[in-house]
């Protein structure tokens, strides 16, 4: 299963999600086991995109890649040698959570989440129906692209992979991403750490939870290059 929100990937729990008020300790894993009589993996929502990309978007060719999300949150996935990045606790990756330092009192710092997302920006995820002011995109696009260049200069990946509207190519955030981007990122790494556009559709975090319980099914060494075109074919 393919959840959104904070989850706690070695029991199956949801453990909150923000868009959500209530969500709170949500045993995801044990309610369908029960329910279902089969066995369940819960993993989060951009962990499984971050599958589906791998097997069939713009990292296919991959084992090293970070994926940043723009949509009603702000959500990330790490796959490093050609394996999902969980943390000692099941809680890596929440990019999101980042929170972004400015001339306010701390108290009033905010998140990624709350400063970079559709939710924040008050937009749609539909281009058509899209209306952001140049300030808000540009604020925004700034934090992004920053965010990108530090991880980018922390984890020297092969690729960022940017999902969601906002970052298409003919999104509002797009052009000042890539410029920020390029001006922060580490000169050493600049021009090998390329910044793709999602190639997979909405719904590729349900197809990346198929990929994920193949994973259960049939263990292999991801640091294997046969037994990673393996896990690619099933």
């Amino acid at each position: 299963m393919a959840a959104p929100g904070i989850i706690h990937s070695k029991t199956g729990t949801l453990i909150r999600y923000d868009l959500i008020d209530g969500i709170k300790n949500i045993p995801l894993r044990d309610l369908v086991e029960e329910h279902t009589q089969i066995s369940c993996v819960v993993e989060n929502n951009m962990s499984c995109y971050a599958l589906t990309e791998w097997t069939s978007g713009a990292a296919r060719q991959l084992s090293d890649f970070i994926l940043l999300s723009v949509r009603s949150g702000f959500g990330s996935a790490i796959m490093l040698g050609g394996k999902l990045l969980n943390g000692s606790h099941g809680f890596s990756t929440e990019a999101g959570s980042s929170i972004v330092p400015s001339n306010k009192p701390v108290s009033q710092w905010k998140s990624l989440h709350q400063l970079v997302s559709e939710t924040a920006l008050e937009v749609s995820s539909d281009l058509s129906n899209m209306t952001l002011s140049p300030k808000k995109a540009r604020e925004a696009g700034v934090l992004l692209g920053t965010e990108a260049a530090s991880l980018a200069s922390l984890l020297d990946p092969e690729a960022i992979i940017l999902a969601g509207a906002l970052v298409e190519e003919e999104g509002p955030l797009w052009d000042i991403v890539e410029s920020t981007y390029r001006k922060f990122i580490m000169p050493e790494v600049n021009e090998s750490v390329r910044l793709l556009h999602s190639q997979v559709g909405s719904f590729s975090a349900a197809v990346g939870a198929t990929q994920r319980c193949f994973q259960e099914l049939f263990p292999t060494n991801p640091n294997s290059d046969q037994e990673s075109k393996l896990i690619r074919a099933k």
